[in-house]
This record gives C-alpha cells, sequence and structure tokens, in this order.
C-alpha cells in the first residue's frame, strides 16, 4: 500500500532525511537508494509517494519513493526495453500486424497483375477484332462497288490483264480466295497496270 508525505528535512551531504506523513504521526526515515534511479534529491516540503517497511531495527521506513508532482521522464529505450531482442519472441499483437501487412501486399500484388493480364487480353481482342482478315495495312483505301453497279461476285478470274479497273482489281483481291494481283505483298493490286497511282 502507498502512502503520501512531504520532505521534512534533508542531509544532502550524507544522503538520507525523513518524511512527515499525511496522515499524521512520526517522521518516517529515507535514504536516497529509496528513490527511482537517475532521480534529483528532493527538496524540502516536496510532496512524495511510498510504501512503508520495517527495518532490522523494527522501526518503519520508506521505501520505493516517487515524486508525484515532478514531470514524468521517459527511460531511454535498450535493447533490454525493445520489443525484438536476441532470445526474445515477438509480442502476439506484434506478430499479428506483421502477418496482416504481409498479406495485404500479397494481395495487392495478385489484383495488380489480374488487372494487367486482363487489359492484355482485352487488347489482344481487340487488337484481332480490327486486324483485317487479309493482314493488309489498315490505313489502305478499300475499295467501295458502286450502288448502280451490279453485285459483286467471285466468277474465277485471278490476274489483273482480267480486271476493268483498280476498283475491281481491289474487291476481287479482298474477297476472293487465289488472286495473283498482289505480287509484293502490300495489299494493293496491279500496281503496274491499273492501281499505280496510289
Amino acid at each position: 500500500m502507498r502512502h503520501e508525505g512531504t520532505i521534512a528535512r534533508w542531509n544532502r551531504e550524507r544522503g538520507f532525511g525523513f518524511i512527515a506523513p499525511m496522515t499524521g504521526g512520526a517522521d518516517l526515515f529515507v535514504h536516497i537508494s529509496a528513490f527511482a534511479k537517475g532521480e534529483r534529491e528532493p527538496d524540502i516540503g516536496e510532496l512524495v509517494s511510498y510504501e512503508l517497511t520495517t527495518a532490522a531495527d523494527g522501526r518503519q521506513r520508506a521505501e520505493h519513493l516517487f515524486f508525484p508532482d515532478r514531470p514524468v521522464t521517459l527511460a531511454p529505450i535498450t535493447a533490454k526495453h525493445a520489443d525484438v531482442s536476441r532470445g526474445q519472441r515477438r509480442p502476439a499483437h506484434s506478430r499479428t500486424a506483421r502477418s496482416s501487412s504481409v498479406w495485404g501486399l500479397v494481395a495487392s500484388v495478385v489484383i495488380l497483375a489480374l488487372v494487367a493480364l486482363t487489359a492484355l487480353e482485352q487488347g489482344r481482342t481487340q487488337w484481332f477484332a480490327i486486324e483485317p482478315a487479309d493482314s493488309a495495312p489498315i490505313s489502305m483505301p478499300v475499295a467501295v462497288m458502286d450502288s448502280t453497279t451490279e453485285p459483286f461476285k467471285c466468277d474465277g478470274r485471278s490476274h489483273c490483264s482480267q480486271m476493268n479497273s483498280c476498283e475491281e482489281a481491289t474487291a476481287f483481291l479482298r474477297h476472293c480466295p487465289g488472286m495473283e494481283m498482289d505480287g509484293d505483298g502490300d495489299g494493293i493490286p496491279c500496281e503496274r497496270q491499273l492501281c499505280g497511282g496510289w
């Protein structure tokens, strides 16, 4: 049980003094060794909190003394007080927090990977969707049959000499198999005979 009192007398040279208990009664002996390590010596009249013990001669004395009115000073952190030191285990809450952060990181990486794969697959689908069937450049002009002409038909013609115009040759090259009108494979038929102006 703790008690309170005030410093009634103090001998700095000899390192001891007496406390006047708040509850009254005889003054109690106190030695400087009863103070917390590093605590400065008391001033007369200063409030103290202490525990009562009985000395070998039967008299009571104050031990485990501290000063309630003094500002609290935090002791420097040493390896002894650190939560991680050699031969000691981490507290459970520290291990749990660390485990949670690791799992959070793993989940984030998995989510990012899935998003990247989805974007890649969508990009591939788009690319294949816009890629022309005959792999001709997208910028190549597309021949459009005039609505006044007869509907287009693959009729077995496959050479430039059999075509009547560049538009007709282009339509045949795009829609009919087995055409022999694009020697250099650039998607433009009959460049010497009909489509040389492009």
